[in-house]
């Protein structure tokens, strides 16, 4: 039994004396498809930033029908996006928005271009005054509109939250990301109090917003469809006959070049 476990050990250690095909040039002495090696993952990733944009392209509905038409024939959207490009050139398409936002990995990250909007939320009901004053007295009682006593802030504008996370072959990214647009769209009177004092109606803003809470894996270098959304009309209320494509590009840089 005990000449068997020596074999085995011998054995191993002959193992590691041998050449490893899959070693890597960069870290000598550590083979590419060790799942345990978490310290060559951390150099990988230590010298590299990862630059990500993402674009809001608008077009009509029947033209996104027709781009995504078909099984897609690739991972990446790179050839979808050379197609936006030149609907973008033909005027057939325009460019909403667009976010850029550099990062290393594993690191959350946010941008923001926004407007704060406080609005009220609550309000002490309205009240008589001067109830107990004689006619001779005073004009008479009065009645005093709604305070407000709370309140609300909204972002209005662009906002875009992500994590990138880079993978072992310093090719792939896995990206979190949250992007946001918000409009304020107009204020809606829900109570009217008007008196020869004062015009103190209450008044809820109406906000319109389009956002993606998603993940994707993407390729160095090249553009993925990530999401379509419906934008809003001139009055605010959702345009089916248009449609956003969001396309997502990340890439790898090496710090300092």
């Amino acid at each position: 039994m005990k000449s068997v476990m020596i074999g085995v050990i011998f054995g191993m250690s002959l193992g590691y004396a041998q050449d490893d095909p899959f070693e890597d040039a960069t870290f000598p002495g550590r083979g590419q498809l060790d799942p345990f090696d978490s310290t060559r993952t951390a150099e990988v990733e230590s010298n590299k930033i990862i630059h990500i944009q993402v674009e809001y392209i608008e077009l009509s509905q029947m033209d996104m029908t027709e781009l995504t038409y078909g099984p897609k024939k690739s991972a990446n959207d790179a050839g979808l996006r050379d197609k936006l490009h030149k609907m973008l050139d033909e005027g057939r398409a325009s460019m909403l928005e667009t976010q850029m936002i550099v990062s290393r990995s594993g690191e959350k990250v946010t941008s923001e271009s926004v407007q704060e909007y406080i609005f009220a939320t609550e309000y002490e009901p309205a009240e008589i005054t001067n109830t107990s004053l004689k006619k001779e007295e005073a004009e008479g009682p009065r009645a005093l509109a709604p305070e407000p006593t709370a309140f609300e802030t909204r972002n209005v504008g662009v906002t875009m939250e992500l994590e990138p996370t880079l993978g072992e072959d310093g090719k792939t990214i896995d990206i979190r990301l949250a992007p946001e647009i918000v409009w304020h769209v107009e204020n809606v009177n829900w109570t009217t109090w008007k008196d020869k004092y004062s015009d103190a109606g209450v008044k809820m803003p109406v906000f319109y917003s389009m956002r993606i809470n998603t993940g994707i894996t993407a390729l160095d270098g090249l553009y993925h469809h990530a999401c379509t959304m419906t934008p809003r009309d001139e009055k605010g209320n959702p345009d089916p006959s248009r449609k956003v494509m969001v396309m997502v590009k990340a890439e790898v840089h090496k710090a300092g070049r």
